[in-house]
């Protein structure tokens, strides 16, 4: 009997926890915060660490409009142009992949994304065809101290220009390879600094992982995913000057 009398005053004590509200609520809290803290496939795809970026891929600039300093993360993936190269190279045009790729080597989107660390100066980005004509449209304008991304694939060619006049190329650059481990993306600083040698890396290293993290994942379909078939397009130029090419 004392048994019985002991297993019905903890039902009656847990019937009244389970209808106070604030105890309720503590429990859905919890429940939640499990489910929102619980680690998902997509978020940790987001996750990029400092030591994956290391060091950047760097281009001392020396322009009618002042010294820059072009930062590239990650390096080893990306080609970066001088300025007195880059007519020649932006000639050969945006490259293809040949043949059948399978595997990881498959997947060729690169979110290239443009942060203009200038205080004075607006710096553009054109796309280069595979003809080695280069867009008067830009695909990207970022105004000072703003980000700007652009959805696009590996091998193509961008001209790194200043603006509004456009007269003066900064470089240019290309992505040879996907980099996976950052989700395909890629980040070009331009500063104003003169010499790329005497920056803090860290700090920028800090700063391309706020971007990527804030780019977040390439909502296009992966290969595997996709039903389309061919190459993929080119990157659509952003205005009505559809069709218009610097030099025609």
């Amino acid at each position: 009997e004392p048994q019985g009398v002991r297993l019905r005053a903890l039902r009656d004590a847990r019937d009244k926890l389970s209808s106070c509200p604030s105890v309720a609520r503590k429990a859905r809290s919890s429940t939640d915060s499990a489910v929102t803290e619980s680690p998902s496939v997509s978020s940790a795809a987001l996750c990029v660490s400092l030591g994956d970026l290391g060091r950047p891929s760097t281009l001392k600039i020396t322009s009618p409009a002042g010294n820059f300093s072009l930062l590239v993360y990650p390096d080893a993936y990306v080609q970066v142009v001088a300025a007195v190269d880059y007519p020649g190279w932006a000639f050969t045009g945006s490259g293809r992949v040949r043949g059948r790729v399978t595997g990881v080597r498959a997947d060729q989107r690169v979110l290239l994304s443009v942060y203009n660390g200038c205080d004075d100066q607006t710096v553009t980005a054109h796309w280069i065809d595979w003809a080695g004509s280069e867009r008067i449209s830009p695909n990207l304008v970022c105004t000072p101290k703003s980000t700007q991304t652009e959805l696009t694939y590996i091998l193509h060619n961008f001209g790194l220009r200043l603006s509004p006049q456009q007269q003066v190329v900064l470089g240019g650059v290309r992505v040879t390879e996907r980099p996976h481990h950052t989700g395909g993306r890629v980040v070009v600083f331009v500063t104003r600094d003169a010499d790329p040698s005497a920056l803090d890396f860290r700090r920028f290293a800090a700063k391309c992982k706020e971007v990527m993290e804030t780019v977040g994942e390439d909502q296009r379909d992966p290969p595997e995913e996709s039903s389309r078939q061919g190459r993929p397009p080119a990157p659509p130029p952003p205005s009505a000057n559809r069709g218009k090419f610097w030099g025609s």
